[in-house]
């Protein structure tokens, strides 16, 4: 008789329970998606990278529309805005228009505000015309033209040399001829018979001498001396004075104190009056301090 063993009967697996709120169950190596939807992390994490690529971009736009609006800003045109100024003006803004336009464009870096050659400008009208004592070549932060700002220095005297007449600065020097300034009025004339060439830039008298002949006509003026010519000669430093009401000069040195001369120059003559003897005919000559010669 065979004996057969019975087989042990395997317990049925069971099935892992699961509700329709429980999630499901992920092994170990398993992407963490639910049915091929990416979970909020990843979505967030996209929506992230979308936002940055937009604001990257604007501001590289941003910073295009910047460079462009710098860019036509800066802009210069060579039409420039010239203004002149001083305490005796004796000429208009035309004198320096025309010098001031072949300034500008003379190089294209004059078209820019970055690269403006300003220093090089206002050099350039400082030598080219001596009246002038200051300029500033400048431009507006919103403009397109150029400034130009000129301060004159006065022009109190007008020297002649043969049948030119020159007009002279408050610092000696010679600004040009008198019909460059057609707004030129009550310069003290003086006449050069030195003869010395000169030309328009020329160093003809100190500043100081400039005052001394200023002091010189306000004193005869003062006087109710009328001066009918004042004029240099060949020995430096030394002029010559005739009065209106005289027929004879008075030789004077401007190193010397003009008031001084003056007084000598006056006193002789009220000696001379006073004694009624004979008078200087031809000079009075006062040029030697204390000592004062006539003939």
């Amino acid at each position: 008789m065979k004996f057969t063993r019975s087989k042990k009967q395997e317990a049925p697996s069971r099935a892992p329970i699961r509700t329709k709120s429980s999630p499901k169950i992920h092994a170990y190596y398993t992407p963490h998606t639910t049915d091929g939807v990416k979970t909020d992390h990843h979505q967030k994490r996209g929506t992230q990278v979308k936002a940055l690529k937009k604001h990257s971009l604007q501001r590289v736009l941003l910073v295009f529309v910047g460079l462009f609006i710098v860019g036509a800003a800066s802009i210069l045109s060579k039409e420039p805005i010239i203004s002149v100024r001083g305490d005796h003006i004796a000429v208009s803004v035309d004198r320096y228009s025309a010098a001031t336009l072949g300034l500008l464009e003379s190089s294209t870096l004059n078209t820019n505000k970055f690269t403006l050659q300003d220093e090089k400008i206002e050099s350039s009208l400082r030598e080219q015309f001596p009246e002038i004592e200051a300029v500033d070549v400048s431009y507006m932060v919103f403009g397109r033209k150029p400034t130009v700002n000129i301060t004159t220095r006065d022009l109190p005297i007008t020297l002649t040399v043969g049948a030119k007449v020159y007009a002279v600065t408050q610092n000696g020097q010679i600004a040009g001829e008198k019909s460059q300034f057609p707004l030129l009025q009550k310069a003290i004339t003086v006449r050069d018979d030195s003869g010395v060439a000169i030309s328009q830039g020329d160093t003809i008298f100190r500043s100081d001498d400039v005052l001394y002949l200023e002091k010189l006509v306000s004193i005869l003026k003062a006087k109710n001396r009328g001066v009918e010519y004042i004029k240099m000669t060949s020995i430096p430093r030394e002029i010559f004075v005739k009065t209106t009401d005289k027929r004879y000069e008075v030789r004077l040195f401007l190193d010397d104190d003009v008031s001084q001369q003056v007084g000598s120059w006056f006193a002789v003559e009220k000696v001379v009056g006073e004694q009624g003897g004979e008078g200087p005919t031809q000079y009075i000559d006062v040029r030697a301090g204390e000592k004062v010669f006539w003939l």
